[in-house]
């Protein structure tokens, strides 16, 4: 028997803020990605992708979420009504400004470049001396961890279908030459069904890198990224060095996932 029905509850539309990005081109611009994958070749994926400015005003709800750094907000399109969820970081009065507001601009860079059914989209971002806002597809059931610590476990026939949405999406990822190296039951959303299944997405990209761009491993290997209880033992030990490496790294998050979603328990929820 498939899992009870994901409840949604109703979501405040009364603007907490309302904002009017700016038309003028800048380093602090918004972006759209025009292109709807990333390039074919892995090498070749940051001169390929194609940005252009989409300057939009957007209505600021409800907050969803709060990180260490960051506030998950939802928000709506003023133009189109279309849902998003705003990452906002105030860069101002945050005590690791540099670090974190570099972490978000690479973020930035992986996401910007991807556009997958199974990979939370990115709609754009905007920047000004205080703040950086990433605007993402709003995924309105939240996260498979959070559909665990309410419902229980996943029959197996249903993890199956989960199972080959989020390999996909993970094909997709490594294709693209981007490793996650986050992944985990709290950084995969639920969206809208697809036919009479829901379509998991990857999500939170903070810790991914483009394993054919990014500095070499062993210049940058002093942090170990990533959830320790869902990471392969080669990350915990720091031995991960080639892209074959982080991509079998991912593999393996994924993989306790499917261990993890069958027989959880509301013990499990501190893991997620």
């Amino acid at each position: 028997m498939p899992p009870p029905s994901v409840h949604i509850p109703a979501l405040d539309l009364t603007p907490v803020k309302n904002i009017k990005l700016s038309s003028t081109p800048s380093s602090a611009s918004n972006t759209l990605l025009a292109s709807t994958s990333c390039a074919s070749s892995p090498s070749s994926v940051a001169s390929t992708t194609s940005l252009r400015k989409l300057p939009f005003s957007y209505n600021r709800h409800q907050m969803l979420g709060k990180g260490a750094f960051s506030t998950v907000y939802f928000a709506t399109n003023a133009s189109t009504g279309e849902f998003m969820a705003l990452k906002h970081l105030e860069t101002a009065r945050n005590s690791h400004t540099k670090s974190t507001a570099n972490a978000m601009q690479k973020e930035i860079e992986v996401v910007s470049k991807l556009r997958h059914p199974h990979v939370v989209g990115y709609l754009g971002m905007t920047q000004d001396s205080d703040s950086i806002q990433i605007f993402m597809e709003y995924c309105p059931c939240g996260t498979l961890a959070s559909f665990l610590n309410s419902f229980g476990p996943i029959p197996a026939p249903l993890m199956a279908i989960y199972t080959r949405q989020l390999l996909l999406g993970l094909t997709f990822l490594h294709h693209c030459g981007v490793a996650h190296r986050d992944i985990k039951g709290g950084n995969v959303l639920l969206a809208e069904k697809f036919g009479d299944v829901t379509t998991l997405k990857l999500s939170d990209f903070g810790s991914a890198r483009e394993l054919y761009t990014s500095p070499s491993p062993a210049k940058t290997r002093t942090l170990v990224p990533g959830t320790p209880l869902w990471s392969a033992p080669e990350v915990i030990r720091n031995e991960c060095v080639t892209p074959e490496d982080w991509e079998r790294a991912d593999v393996w998050s994924l993989g306790e996932i499917l261990q993890y979603s069958p027989m959880h328990t509301r013990a499990d929820a501190h893991t997620s």
